[in-house]
């Protein structure tokens, strides 16, 4: 069956300080698999974690920043689906898993919790490392 690339996204905010413009390392990516795997999370359909990462929104504020120090920003989780086609990977989120992702990437986010489908891609070859 195909192999797609479906992205997640949800909202996060927080009010420490620090840089919160993060990504995942190729490192992180195959150790949060094996953890994920262990946990029962992955197959048949969630083969594994592609890609995450966390952008501020600076829609509203240049640094994503409120007045108070607030932090809002974006948490995208690229997943691997296995699908039959392009609109049968758009799944509902799976937010054991989605969640599992945010906890390594950004524990210190306090999460709104809606999860939503921003997008299907169509890979031109299989994530490497991920049958």
């Amino acid at each position: 069956m195909p192999q797609y690339h479906v992205v997640y996204e949800d909202v996060g905010y927080t009010s420490q300080p620090g840089d919160f413009e993060r990504e995942l390392d190729a490192g992180q990516v195959e150790s949060l698999n094996a953890a994920l795997g262990d946990k029962g999370l992955l197959g048949p359909r969630v083969l594994g974690v592609r890609k995450a990462n966390t952008a501020n929104d600076d829609s509203v504020y240049r640094d994503g920043r409120d007045g108070d120090g607030g932090l809002k920003a974006f948490v995208s989780v690229t997943l691997v689906i296995e699908a039959a086609d392009e609109d049968a990977a758009e799944i509902e989120p799976p937010e054991a898993v989605l969640d599992m992702v945010r906890e390594a990437l950004a524990p210190e986010f306090d999460m709104e919790g809606t999860w939503e489908c921003n997008g299907v891609d169509v890979p031109d070859a299989p994530a490497p490392g991920i049958a």
